[in-house]
């Protein structure tokens, strides 16, 4: 999920589904109310949450150790400041995206109407201001892998 810091200012909804390459990949867009109806907390690290987007997703066939590139559309462009946040299924508790193992986040523009493909050099480092495609460079059993 994109949260972000202050400013303050009102939150979006939504998304769209991701994709990843080249492996098998599932995501559903889902909004803060469903966080919360889920029994989910609500996020206290950041003043906004959802923007542009809160996805679940599933990534299968990747191997242990090996990293994999997940790209998510957002329905509302990164704001300034903006961090990526992750709920801890199996706690309940939300913390920022771990970079500090070798797992990186980046953003990107829309192009020609879609986000660019996974891994494509239009990807910069972190969350860019105005952008409306986020990737995710996850570890296989990493910091960032719900199932280790």
């Amino acid at each position: 999920m994109v949260g972000h810091q202050p400013p303050t200012g009102s939150g979006a909804t939504g998304g769209g589904t991701g994709t990843i390459a080249p492996n098998n990949f599932s995501s559903i867009a889902i909004t803060a109310q469903d966080l919360t109806a889920a029994s989910y907390p609500a996020d206290a690290g950041v003043s906004q949450q959802c923007v542009g987007g809160c996805f679940d997703y599933k990534v299968t066939g990747v191997s242990p150790g090996s990293q994999i590139n997940v790209v998510l559309p957002l329905s509302a462009p990164l704001p300034a400041k903006a961090v990526y946040r992750k709920i801890k299924s199996s706690t309940g508790t939300w913390a920022n995206f771990n970079t500090s193992t070798g797992d990186s986040i980046a953003s990107a523009p829309l192009s020609s109407g879609t986000c660019p493909a996974p891994g494509a050099a239009a990807y910069q480092s972190g969350l860019n201001q105005g952008d409306l495609c986020v990737q995710l460079t996850i570890t296989d059993g990493g910091a960032n892998d719900a199932d280790g």
